[in-house]
């Protein structure tokens, strides 16, 4: 992988370009990964800072009481649908979303953590007794 990847690609790898890149890692060539790891990095990166710009122009404008953060869940939500190919990943998200609603009494956060172990753990004992079969 060329220099000028690793410094331009490090710089436009989020969350959202890895989950991306991951969903077609075995599907497509390197090179081509590459290439669409940056126009989706460059695709994101544009949109963020149209995002912010807007922010700063309209921002100030919005009721006090306006609900923007659930946005970032229905983000990764979004990105996990995408991202289920098998059974053991069918299971690692149901596993994850019974968890999650279970723990929201929990402080901040720790529902989440303790729902994504509980969903990678779940995924991994699926995985575990399709391949023994």
């Amino acid at each position: 992988v060329p220099a000028w990847f690793r410094v331009l690609g490090s710089y436009w790898l989020t969350d959202q370009v890895f989950a991306i890149d991951e969903m077609q890692r075995e599907a497509i060539s390197t090179r081509q990964r590459m290439w669409t790891m940056l126009g989706a990095g460059a695709t994101f990166w544009t949109i963020w800072q149209t995002i912010v710009f807007l922010g700063i122009v309209a921002g100030g404008h919005l009721p006090d009481d306006f609900p923007v953060g659930f946005t970032v869940a229905v983000l990764f939500a979004g990105l996990m649908v995408l991202s289920i190919k098998n059974r053991p990943g069918i299971v690692a998200a149901i596993v994850g979303g019974i968890v999650v609603i279970a723990t929201r009494g929990l402080p901040p956060g720790t529902g989440v953590v303790i729902a994504l172990l509980a969903g990678a753990a779940a995924g991994a004992w699926a995985e575990h007794l399709l391949e023994t079969r």
